[in-house]
């Protein structure tokens, strides 16, 4: 047990916080990398854990509804507020049992080229938001956002008021220094996600967030995780790791069971 213990704290320590080399500002995550003090203390080695698994930034690759077609019904997506979101693509979603939500980049998407990282609000207003929830319909669960729009409130207020007043869910890709209080305005409606894989990561650093996600949910029952795909590859890796953890009796349940019900983050 222990030394399950300090492997998952080595792997922890070795993903690090992922930086985008063209901003200046970074998110200082709260301590512990919020995950909960219980499993920090040796936790329970419980039996059949729950994971949760959002896909974000959905609706840019080839290979949508290859994707589409292997995913079960418990992974959700989020397709980008900025891709060319095909409705067949919602409806294969909404008839496998897929949870359906919005990616909010930090990156605006010119002609399929990101610029510049912008602030959300000087080009996001609630009536863009509400053209963007209108593509998707009623089957819109809620938004996912980018910890690096996140480590600013006021860049995402328009946003985060829209969610409330239309009763979706706010997922957070991981936590950052506005946790509490994202998560405090939106009492159980709110998702954080403790592993994410970037789209930049490395083969090496995918395979070690994936055996992250899988010892913490071992020590304290679920363990939410974020993907970013960014390629077939990935995609394969992704698909590899659930089926053989299928087989060792874990459990993939969707995002809105894993909603933040503890202070896990204070």
């Amino acid at each position: 047990m222990v030394h399950k213990i300090i492997t998952l704290m080595m792997l922890l320590m070795s993903i690090g916080t992922v930086v985008y080399p063209s901003q200046n500002n970074t998110v200082v995550p709260l301590s512990n990398n919020g995950i909960s003090a219980r499993f920090l203390k040796g936790g329970l080695h419980i039996s059949n854990p729950e994971i949760s698994i959002i896909v974000g930034h959905f609706g840019f690759e080839m290979a949508v509804e290859q994707v589409l077609t292997f995913l079960p019904s418990s992974v959700a997506l989020a397709f980008d507020v900025y891709s060319n979101i095909e409705k067949k693509w919602i409806d294969k979603a909404h008839e496998q049992g897929n949870s359906v939500f919005l990616t909010v980049s930090s990156f605006k998407f010119i002609s399929g080229n990101a610029s510049s990282p912008v602030s959300l609000n000087l080009y996001t207003q609630e009536s863009d938001i509400h053209e963007w929830g209108k593509r998707i319909g009623s089957t819109l669960k809620g938004f996912l956002i980018d910890r690096n729009i996140c480590q600013d409130t006021r860049s995402f207020a328009a946003l985060t008021n829209y969610i409330k007043k239309q009763n979706l869910l706010i997922l957070l890709s991981e936590a950052g220094e506005n946790t509490q209080t994202i998560c405090g305005n939106h009492p159980e409606k709110c998702f954080v996600g403790d592993v994410v894989i970037q789209a930049i990561d490395s083969n090496d650093q995918i395979e070690r967030k994936l055996e992250a996600t899988k010892l913490l949910a071992e020590k304290q029952g679920y363990a939410n995780l974020v993907v970013f795909l960014s390629s077939s590859q990935m995609f394969t890796m992704l698909k590899n790791w659930m089926t053989s953890l299928n087989e060792k009796s874990f459990i993939f349940v969707p995002v809105e069971k894993n909603l933040t019900k503890e202070n896990r983050y204070g």
